[in-house]
């Protein structure tokens, strides 16, 4: 089933029947022989059973490319087979990586000796066969551009390490707390510790919020942050080192909640009931009342990953700075899009 590129730089698939003149005709401008889909408008799609072709169950090297839903693409490439001590993937678990990862379209093209990818002149994964690896005609190459915008990503905006929250900084993300994510973000309190209250996300009247601080009371840190679900809220007691960020995961599965700090898991706890549909997640402030210094996070911000009931990721925020106006905000590599602050503050550098 070959994979195919139209005019725009849209990846896309075809039948294995269809005519080279078919292709041409249906606004085709590149198309490679490789394997097949295994991911279709962000969905996983039956796997094909190949004669002859076994690999497809065994564990190998694989190499997938991929496009987001905004356009950008993506490379995903595995060692195994004993390479870099990795057993590899089967292709259903390629499938799942892509999945999660939040692939639009995912396509997984040969494997094995054929599994190159080289970043200049160099080849940044192992070299199978030989000495100079596989000898092999085809290959994609990537120049920066990005058509379906008419601007690359890359001179649009600036990814940045992390960026200055202040009061009243927020952004609304317009998604439901109905629904309950699994996330991961990466934040330093570098500033203050005088706020008893301060959002990394949360829905109006703070029925589910993620990272809200608290301090103890002549203002010395005891390293609280307030975690709650669906009504039930948990305090989790860190050691917190103030010369460095932390990464606080919150991974959901059914009703339980674990929650993790620098990898280390601190409590677990079950999730109360329904929510509204009404309110939304904000990023750095209560959604209740998002411009009240009360709830509002100050600290530096590096990224905020979310993802879904069915493990796909739905928002990836990171740190950036746009470009053309030189403001600061975060830019959602899901979406394609970027956001500055809507409160009554700049998000800063």
């Amino acid at each position: 089933i070959p994979l195919t590129i139209d005019a725009s730089g849209n990846l896309g698939y075809a039948s294995s029947e269809a005519t080279g003149e078919e292709l041409v005709a249906s606004g085709i401008v590149s198309a490679v022989c490789g394997f097949c889909p295994i991911i279709v408008n962000y969905s996983p799609i039956e796997l094909p059973t190949v004669s002859g072709i076994s690999h497809f169950t065994e564990n190998a090297q694989r190499q997938i490319i991929g496009q987001f839903g905004n356009g950008d693409y993506a490379i995903v490439t595995c060692e195994g087979r004993g390479y870099q001590n990795s057993d590899g993937w089967t292709l259903a678990e390629a499938q799942t990586i892509c999945s999660k990862l939040g692939l639009k379209f995912a396509y997984n093209l040969d494997g094995g000796g054929s599994t190159e990818t080289v970043l200049g002149k160099k080849q940044i994964n192992t070299v199978y066969e030989n000495t100079t690896g596989r000898i092999v005609p085809t290959f994609i190459v990537f120049n920066g551009t990005n058509s379906l915008s008419g601007v690359p990503v890359a001179e649009a905006y600036t990814m940045v390490e992390s960026v200055y929250i202040d009061n009243c900084d927020y952004i609304d993300t317009g998604i439901p707390e109905t629904e309950v994510f699994t996330i991961e973000y990466k934040w330093h309190n570098a500033v203050t510790w005088n706020a008893a209250n301060g959002h990394i996300l949360s829905s109006a009247n703070n029925y589910t919020s993620f990272g809200r601080w608290r301090v103890d009371n002549d203002g010395k840190l005891k390293s609280a942050i307030v975690t709650k679900t669906k009504g039930v809220e948990k305090f989790v007691y860190v050691d917190y080192d103030t010369n460095n960020p932390i990464i606080v995961q919150q991974n959901v599965n059914g009703n339980t909640v674990e929650v993790k700090v620098n990898d280390a898991t601190v409590t677990t706890f079950t999730m109360g009931n329904a929510a509204s549909e009404n309110n939304k997640y904000y990023l750095f402030a209560y959604g209740g009342n998002p411009t009240s210094n009360t709830y509002s996070a100050v600290g530096r911000f590096y990224y905020l990953k979310m993802w879904d009931s069915n493990g796909k990721l739905v928002r990836n925020y990171k740190a950036a700075k746009r470009n053309s106006d030189g403001i600061y905000g975060v830019y959602d590599t899901v979406q394609g899009v970027f956001y500055k602050s809507q409160g009554t503050t700049e998000i800063e550098a």
